[in-house]
């Protein structure tokens, strides 16, 4: 339904301004990244769609962090709560954004499509299934591993992607 609701936007929008709009979609990483790229390769999500809908024009930007705390309804409760999350998985891409951006202060954008000489290596690294977290309505530390990370390639996923080392 959300890309169902993008194409009307566009189309009331081109109506409107008499050209073809600039859109910006605000979802959670597991909805708008290239769901191609993870081991749900096929499930359908909205960055998936909107790759095959507007092609070379979409631009996905993805958000990552290593550790820090994250605001998510507990196991047992109704209500958001602020709670420690854990450190990144030794094997995970947050915890090669942590070895290698840990000392810089303030979020790292990496251009995962045209990455600066500095971060190429980086994003090499990044290329083939990893474990990647997501942290979504609910957070489960202790059923983090099962709960919270898939395999993805992430350079595939994003073109953009914003790494918090703490939140």
């Amino acid at each position: 339904h959300m890309s169902q609701a993008l194409l009307k936007l566009k189309a009331q929008l081109e109506m409107v301004q008499g050209q073809s709009p600039r859109i910006a979609v605000m979802a959670h990483n597991s909805h708008l990244g290239d769901g191609r790229a993870t081991a749900h390769e096929r499930q359908w999500n909205i960055g998936f769609l909107a790759r095959e809908t507007f092609g070379a024009s979409v631009r996905i930007v993805g958000f990552s962090t290593y550790d820090g705390t994250v605001t998510a309804l507990a196991p047992d409760g109704d209500r958001p709560t602020r709670q420690p999350l854990r450190p990144a998985r030794a094997d995970s891409a947050e915890a090669l954004l942590h070895a290698n951006y840990a000392a810089r202060s303030g979020p790292k954008v990496i251009d995962l499509q045209r990455p600066l000489p500095a971060d190429e290596r980086v994003v090499d690294a990044l290329r083939g299934r990893r474990p990647q977290r997501f942290v979504g309505t609910t957070y489960l530390p202790d059923n983090e591993l099962r709960s919270h990370y898939i395999d993805a390639d992430v350079p595939s996923q994003y073109d953009i992607l914003v790494f918090v080392h703490r939140t």
